[in-house]
Protein backbone atom coordinates (compact mmCIF):
# COMPACT_ATOMS: atom_id res chain seq x y z
CA UNK A 1 0.00 0.00 0.00
CA UNK A 2 1.39 3.66 -1.00
CA UNK A 3 1.89 6.30 1.31
CA UNK A 4 -1.19 8.84 1.27
CA UNK A 5 0.59 12.23 0.33
CA UNK A 6 -0.63 15.06 2.12
CA UNK A 7 -0.79 18.67 0.25
CA UNK A 8 -1.23 21.79 1.29
CA UNK A 9 -3.37 24.40 -0.48
CA UNK A 10 -1.18 27.67 0.64
CA UNK A 11 2.12 25.76 -0.58
CA UNK A 12 0.77 25.49 -3.67
CA UNK A 13 -0.40 28.62 -3.48
CA UNK A 14 2.78 30.12 -2.67
CA UNK A 15 4.93 27.91 -4.94
CA UNK A 16 3.02 28.74 -7.92
CA UNK A 17 3.23 32.72 -7.05
CA UNK A 18 6.89 32.27 -7.06
CA UNK A 19 7.51 30.65 -10.01
CA UNK A 20 4.90 32.38 -11.82
CA UNK A 21 7.33 35.60 -10.90
CA UNK A 22 10.43 33.96 -11.92
CA UNK A 23 8.88 33.37 -15.11
CA UNK A 24 7.55 36.39 -16.02
CA UNK A 25 10.48 38.25 -14.73
CA UNK A 26 12.24 36.21 -17.08
CA UNK A 27 9.94 37.21 -20.16
CA UNK A 28 10.44 40.53 -19.28
CA UNK A 29 14.34 40.10 -19.42
CA UNK A 30 14.42 38.38 -23.04
CA UNK A 31 11.79 40.94 -24.51
CA UNK A 32 13.63 43.47 -22.89
CA UNK A 33 10.81 44.93 -21.19
CA UNK A 34 10.76 47.11 -18.36
CA UNK A 35 7.76 46.27 -15.85
CA UNK A 36 7.31 46.76 -12.34
CA UNK A 37 7.39 44.63 -9.78
CA UNK A 38 3.43 45.11 -8.69
CA UNK A 39 2.26 43.68 -12.02
CA UNK A 40 4.85 40.82 -12.02
CA UNK A 41 3.78 40.29 -8.97
CA UNK A 42 -0.24 40.71 -9.65
CA UNK A 43 0.05 38.45 -12.67
CA UNK A 44 1.65 35.58 -10.81
CA UNK A 45 -1.47 35.96 -8.34
CA UNK A 46 -3.56 35.54 -11.10
CA UNK A 47 -1.89 32.35 -12.37
CA UNK A 48 -1.73 31.13 -8.70
CA UNK A 49 -5.27 31.09 -8.22
CA UNK A 50 -5.89 29.80 -11.52
CA UNK A 51 -4.08 26.32 -10.82
CA UNK A 52 -5.83 26.17 -6.88
CA UNK A 53 -9.00 26.51 -8.91
CA UNK A 54 -7.69 23.84 -11.45
CA UNK A 55 -6.32 21.29 -8.83
CA UNK A 56 -9.34 21.74 -6.43
CA UNK A 57 -11.60 20.87 -9.72
CA UNK A 58 -14.15 23.88 -8.73
CA UNK A 59 -15.13 24.56 -11.95
CA UNK A 60 -14.14 21.80 -14.87
CA UNK A 61 -14.11 24.17 -17.74
CA UNK A 62 -11.21 25.83 -16.45
CA UNK A 63 -9.14 22.79 -17.24
CA UNK A 64 -9.00 23.30 -20.72
CA UNK A 65 -7.06 24.98 -23.56
CA UNK A 66 -9.33 27.70 -24.88
CA UNK A 67 -9.51 29.21 -20.64
CA UNK A 68 -5.60 28.73 -20.11
CA UNK A 69 -5.27 30.49 -23.60
CA UNK A 70 -6.86 32.91 -22.26
CA UNK A 71 -5.24 33.49 -18.70
CA UNK A 72 -1.96 33.59 -20.50
CA UNK A 73 -3.17 36.25 -22.44
CA UNK A 74 -4.46 38.26 -18.97
CA UNK A 75 -1.11 37.12 -17.63
CA UNK A 76 1.26 38.84 -20.07
CA UNK A 77 -1.44 42.07 -20.39
CA UNK A 78 -1.01 42.53 -16.65
CA UNK A 79 2.62 42.29 -16.64
CA UNK A 80 3.40 44.03 -19.10
CA UNK A 81 0.60 46.37 -20.19
CA UNK A 82 0.94 45.76 -23.90
CA UNK A 83 -1.00 48.39 -26.19
CA UNK A 84 -0.74 46.47 -29.73
CA UNK A 85 -2.04 43.29 -30.48
CA UNK A 86 1.28 41.80 -32.77
CA UNK A 87 3.56 43.37 -29.18
CA UNK A 88 0.89 41.12 -27.30
CA UNK A 89 1.53 37.86 -29.54
CA UNK A 90 5.05 38.24 -29.58
CA UNK A 91 4.62 38.38 -25.74
CA UNK A 92 2.74 35.76 -25.19
CA UNK A 93 4.81 33.14 -27.30
CA UNK A 94 7.88 34.13 -25.71
CA UNK A 95 6.27 33.87 -22.27
CA UNK A 96 5.26 30.47 -24.00
CA UNK A 97 8.78 29.58 -24.54
CA UNK A 98 10.03 30.36 -21.12
CA UNK A 99 7.42 28.47 -19.63
CA UNK A 100 8.11 25.25 -21.08
CA UNK A 101 11.79 25.52 -20.33
CA UNK A 102 11.88 26.38 -17.11
CA UNK A 103 8.77 23.72 -16.78
CA UNK A 104 11.25 20.87 -18.13
CA UNK A 105 14.15 22.35 -15.72
CA UNK A 106 12.08 22.01 -12.85
CA UNK A 107 10.30 18.41 -13.84
CA UNK A 108 13.50 16.95 -14.55
CA UNK A 109 15.13 18.10 -11.21
CA UNK A 110 11.99 16.87 -9.07
CA UNK A 111 11.95 13.22 -11.21
CA UNK A 112 15.47 13.12 -10.67
CA UNK A 113 16.06 14.20 -7.03
CA UNK A 114 12.51 12.70 -5.77
CA UNK A 115 10.75 10.92 -8.22
CA UNK A 116 8.84 9.26 -5.42
CA UNK A 117 7.69 12.43 -3.68
CA UNK A 118 5.95 13.95 -6.40
CA UNK A 119 3.20 13.10 -8.85
CA UNK A 120 0.29 15.32 -10.75
CA UNK A 121 -2.95 15.63 -9.67
CA UNK A 122 -6.50 17.57 -11.81
CA UNK A 123 -3.47 18.63 -14.50
CA UNK A 124 -1.30 20.50 -11.37
CA UNK A 125 2.26 19.46 -10.48
CA UNK A 126 2.32 18.81 -6.56
CA UNK A 127 4.45 16.88 -4.13
CA UNK A 128 6.35 17.29 -0.88
CA UNK A 129 9.53 18.50 -2.74
CA UNK A 130 11.71 20.95 -1.28
CA UNK A 131 11.15 24.07 -2.79
CA UNK A 132 14.66 25.15 -3.31
CA UNK A 133 14.64 22.20 -6.28
CA UNK A 134 11.93 24.07 -7.99
CA UNK A 135 14.08 27.81 -7.09
CA UNK A 136 16.99 25.67 -8.74
CA UNK A 137 15.14 24.10 -11.65
CA UNK A 138 14.28 27.83 -12.48
CA UNK A 139 17.71 29.53 -12.35
CA UNK A 140 19.38 26.57 -14.61
CA UNK A 141 16.85 27.56 -17.51
CA UNK A 142 17.00 31.27 -16.63
CA UNK A 143 20.97 30.62 -17.59
CA UNK A 144 19.79 28.13 -20.57
CA UNK A 145 17.50 30.95 -21.63
CA UNK A 146 20.49 33.97 -21.70
CA UNK A 147 22.56 31.54 -23.50
CA UNK A 148 20.20 30.30 -25.93
CA UNK A 149 18.88 33.98 -26.90
CA UNK A 150 22.22 35.55 -27.18
CA UNK A 151 23.51 32.59 -29.87
CA UNK A 152 20.15 33.22 -31.70
CA UNK A 153 20.89 36.90 -31.82
CA UNK A 154 24.44 36.22 -32.75
CA UNK A 155 23.29 34.47 -35.69
CA UNK A 156 21.63 37.40 -37.53
CA UNK A 157 24.18 38.48 -40.14
CA UNK A 158 24.96 41.67 -41.12
CA UNK A 159 22.98 41.65 -44.09
CA UNK A 160 19.31 41.33 -42.32
CA UNK A 161 20.59 43.73 -39.70
CA UNK A 162 21.73 47.02 -42.17
CA UNK A 163 18.79 48.69 -43.97
CA UNK A 164 18.53 51.72 -46.18
CA UNK A 165 16.47 54.55 -44.74
CA UNK A 166 15.06 57.64 -46.07
CA UNK A 167 14.86 60.95 -44.00
CA UNK A 168 12.20 63.57 -45.13
CA UNK A 169 12.18 66.95 -43.65
CA UNK A 170 10.33 69.80 -45.41
CA UNK A 171 11.37 69.69 -49.11
CA UNK A 172 14.95 67.88 -48.33
CA UNK A 173 15.81 64.04 -48.44
CA UNK A 174 18.68 62.11 -47.26
CA UNK A 175 19.63 58.46 -47.24
CA UNK A 176 21.53 57.29 -44.12
CA UNK A 177 22.66 53.42 -43.64
CA UNK A 178 20.58 52.26 -40.66
CA UNK A 179 21.48 49.72 -37.97
CA UNK A 180 18.62 47.81 -37.01
CA UNK A 181 18.50 47.44 -32.83
CA UNK A 182 16.40 44.84 -31.64
CA UNK A 183 16.26 45.55 -27.70
CA UNK A 184 15.95 49.67 -28.72
CA UNK A 185 13.01 50.95 -26.49
CA UNK A 186 13.58 54.90 -27.08
CA UNK A 187 10.16 56.17 -27.51
CA UNK A 188 9.09 59.70 -28.61
CA UNK A 189 7.72 60.99 -24.56
CA UNK A 190 4.52 62.42 -26.41
CA UNK A 191 3.22 60.54 -29.37
CA UNK A 192 4.99 57.22 -27.93
CA UNK A 193 6.08 56.58 -31.48
CA UNK A 194 9.28 54.76 -31.85
CA UNK A 195 12.36 56.72 -32.18
CA UNK A 196 15.82 56.19 -34.70
CA UNK A 197 18.96 57.76 -33.36
CA UNK A 198 20.44 59.74 -36.24
CA UNK A 199 23.70 61.95 -36.52
CA UNK A 200 23.20 65.65 -36.17
CA UNK A 201 25.52 66.20 -39.37
CA UNK A 202 23.09 63.49 -41.66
Amino acid sequence: VGKIMTVYLDVVFMENVLMNYIIIFATGVVIKAECKKWRILAGSLVGAVYTVVMYLNIIPIYSNFIMKLVLSVVIVYIAFKTKSVKRLVKNLIIFYLVSFIFGGCVFALMYFLQPQMAEIRNGVFVGAYPLKVALIGGFVAFIILQVSFKLVKNKFSKKDMIYDVDIFINENQVKVRALLDTGNLLKDPITGFPVIVVEQKS
